[in-house]
């Protein structure tokens, strides 16, 4: 089967999907499927037709958390968090309590995917 021929994306193409991009709720720990689909449906392209056993058999997850910088290290400074507000009023409270210390949020991603069974 020949290789697909390239194209290079026009000045409008690229700036629809930037925008696409930019306009993400990047706050909300959107999936790479999400940032896809905002770039395709922005350059009116259709994505592949849909096949079930390639679906995910479960949403993906995103949890927060607030680390603080040790001496060496990040270490855990609050409980999981389910909503991304609740870990950035965490670390607005760690940040008024510690001003001294160095503080980040970060996004715990759960994936889940079909793997085909070894044909072994």
């Amino acid at each position: 089967m020949p290789e697909p021929t390239r194209r290079r994306l026009t000045e409008s193409e690229h700036d629809r999907a930037w925008h696409a991009i930019e306009g993400i709720d990047w706050a909300a720990g959107p999936d790479p499927d999400t940032v896809l689909n905002a770039v395709l449906a922005a350059l009116d392209i259709d994505p592949p037709a849909g096949d079930d056993a390639a679906a995910p058999p479960y949403p993906d997850v995103f949890e927060w958390m607030v680390e603080r910088r040790g001496d060496t290290d990040w270490l855990v400074a609050s409980t999981q968090f389910s909503r991304h507000d609740r870990a950035v009023a965490c670390l607005a409270a760690r940040q008024q309590s510690f001003p001294s210390a160095q503080f980040r949020i970060l996004r715990i991603a759960t994936t889940y995917r079909a793997e085909p069974a070894s044909s072994s």
